[in-house]
């Protein structure tokens, strides 16, 4: 049921109020102002972690207090009324404030910044409305844990080049005055290398290499956004690494952060990894196969 339907049907809670004796109000402002108390000192601490010191702690937990209140002397006074209020009237004032919550410009924002979580917020919104609450948000979650699959799986990967005069590498698609070095494919992956992606990782590594002008002699892997591999990840590497070793082309990494070289990929890929073959850098692992290069 659409939230526009449940409350042209019936408010959650009227039945509870009709229901509501008075010789009940008493001892529920009581339990109000034990449960206010036990909360204040909460308040205060998170007010004072927050940095905005005792005083605006105490604000807030007044105003919730006065909230509280107001609440309940509503409840207690007004609720023979509001059972006899027209529902549609009731209706138009859920849709009204309903549709006051819709952040628009915020919208606006996030459609600038990121056109993915716009769509999931815009599809969210817009099932919260007419189907209903719980789907809504059910079908907002499933929409997230997608997108994030499909990022994972198909992360941005990038072949990096030097500029005349630098020893910095950059991604030769964003900068054009960035240049491959002959006989070298350094690559980068920003992502983690799990079960989902590695045979992407593989094609693509395959593909720059034949696309390649001077036959590659060395693959090196920027693993700086590299955060972990899997298993899954480990076992199907292990055969591309040997293919690439037996058509005579090295592989060297740089940039593997401590988490990375912990992980124990096994025997057969560690073999594939000469120790010179590690750097700190890319420009270390550049200059490095320049030099061996050219003796």
């Amino acid at each position: 049921m659409s939230l526009i339907e449940h409350s042209m049907n019936e408010l959650p809670g009227l039945r509870v109020l009709r229901d509501y004796q008075r010789g009940d109000f008493g001892p529920d402002v009581l339990s109000g102002l034990v449960i206010c108390l036990v909360l204040i000192p909460s308040v205060l601490a998170y007010a004072e972690l927050a940095g905005s010191g005792p005083v605006g702690g105490i604000n807030a937990a007044v105003a919730d207090l006065v909230s509280a209140v107001l609440l309940v002397v509503f409840i207690v006074f007004a609720a023979d009324w509001l059972t006899r209020f027209p529902k549609v009237a009731i209706a138009a004032i859920l849709v009204y404030t309903g549709f006051g919550l819709i952040d628009i410009a915020g919208i606006r924002r996030l459609w600038n910044l990121h056109r993915k979580t716009a769509w999931i917020a815009i599809t969210t919104m817009a099932a919260v409305v007419f189907v209903g609450v719980l789907p809504g948000i059910l079908l907002g979650t499933a929409m997230s844990i997608a997108i994030l699959l499909a990022e994972l799986a198909r992360p941005h990967d990038a072949v990096l080049g030097r500029k005349a005069g630098s020893d910095e590498l950059h991604d030769v698609g964003d900068d054009d005055r960035a240049e491959g070095i002959p006989g070298l494919l350094a690559y980068r992956f920003y992502g983690p290398l799990i079960f989902a992606n590695i045979s992407y990782f593989i094609e693509r590594l395959e593909h720059f290499i034949d696309k390649q002008q001077v036959p590659v002699r060395q693959v090196l892997i920027d693993a700086g956004a590299i955060a972990s591999i899997d298993y899954t990840s480990a076992e199907k590497l292990q055969p591309f690494l040997q293919k690439l070793s037996d058509q005579g082309i090295e592989l060297a990494v740089a940039r593997a952060h401590l988490p990375l070289r912990e992980i124990e990929l096994g025997k057969e890929i560690d073999e594939l990894f000469a120790d010179e073959r590690i750097f700190a850098t890319m420009a270390d692992a550049v200059a490095a196969f320049t030099a061996r290069k050219d003796s």
